[in-house]
């Protein structure tokens, strides 16, 4: 993306912040053809995501990239790319080229003898919230030098609207969850006008992936956080998407508030509290060297309360 922000590109980073696990699966089904699958266990660390272009002029501009992180397995260090657009826009394969150059540029080796430089291009992916039917798999972009060589590469290209709720919950993609209303957007008017068969339809996919998150938290496959990240931003990409149709915002949290929406976040700000707790009772005994149940009286907390929270905490470290 470029300096400008939507609420999806906030739900993107957040998503990334808060539950970045959920990215793993995502990597492998964008980078499959690649030969790419992580289990999850690897090293995360992402980039700053600011990028400055040299222009003809001299001067500089500064881009903002939507995600940008390398990925370290026992030694293998990957660096991927990924952006995530709202609309399709003919000029996303110029923009993915320049952001590609100029992260294997901050990346290169220059051997300061020989006066060589060695550039790598990372791992590059694009997620189209909209898309066409005819949009294809990736984009290729092809470099010529001046040898007359060519070298060529592609960037997966994968399209939200290829995936049913069956689909994510097979493949564990739950990082998608939040921006899955994007494959009703079409069909938005005929919801609006009460249209029972695809009201419907929209409402057995929701509630597939409703069952799918509740028996992930059941199962512990996902954290409460992770929980909160994913119904926090369903909802922000549901406000935002719908503002101008609310019958279908309407319709989807009168089916899904209860189920997927409410109850995560709030077992999420239990878990916040938590936190607070113990490291405030801690925090009393170190400080006066008092016991324990006099540091949990101290902080307007009985010891029950305490270790509640403790076993609270321990149970999400453990997921």
């Amino acid at each position: 993306m470029d300096n400008s922000f939507t609420p999806y590109d906030d739900a993107w980073r957040t998503m990334l912040n808060d539950a970045p696990r959920t990215l793993f699966p995502l990597i492998n089904e964008m980078f499959k053809n690649r030969g790419i699958h992580l289990t999850g266990k690897e090293k995360l660390e992402f980039s700053a995501n600011e990028i400055y272009l040299n222009r003809q002029d001299g001067e500089q501009s500064k881009r903002i990239t939507d995600s940008s992180f390398t990925i370290n397995d026992g030694g293998i260090i990957r660096r991927f790319h990924i952006e995530c657009q709202s609309s399709t826009d003919g000029s996303m394969v110029v923009r993915m080229f320049e952001y590609d150059a100029q992260i294997a540029l901050n990346d290169a080796r220059n051997n300061w003898e020989s006066g060589d430089l060695f550039v790598k291009f990372p791992e590059s992916g694009i997620l189209y919230l909209r898309s066409t039917e005819n949009m294809p798999d990736f984009v290729t972009t092809t470099i010529e030098v001046p040898s007359g060589e060519t070298v060529s590469y592609n960037i997966p290209a994968l399209k939200i609207s290829d995936y049913s709720a069956e689909d994510i919950v097979e493949k564990k993609l739950f990082f998608l969850i939040p921006f899955y209303l994007f494959n009703f957007e079409k069909y938005f008017e005929q919801i609006e006008e009460g249209d029972e068969k695809i009201i419907g339809q929209m409402l057995n996919q929701l509630g597939i992936l409703s069952d799918a998150l509740k028996e992930a938290r059941k199962s512990r496959e996902l954290k409460e956080t992770e929980l909160m990240s994913i119904a926090g931003m369903f909802k922000k990409v549901l406000e935002h998407l719908t503002i101008d149709h609310e019958n279908v915002r309407k319709e989807v949290l009168n089916n899904m508030g209860g189920k997927v929406l409410n109850y995560p976040q709030k077992t999420a700000y239990k878990l916040g509290d938590a936190e607070r707790l113990v490291r405030a009772v801690q925090k009393s005994m170190e400080k006066y060297h008092v016991s324990l149940e006099d540091a949990c009286d101290g902080c307007d907390s009985s010891l029950d309360e305490y270790n509640r929270a403790v076993d609270l905490l321990k149970n999400e470290n453990e997921q």
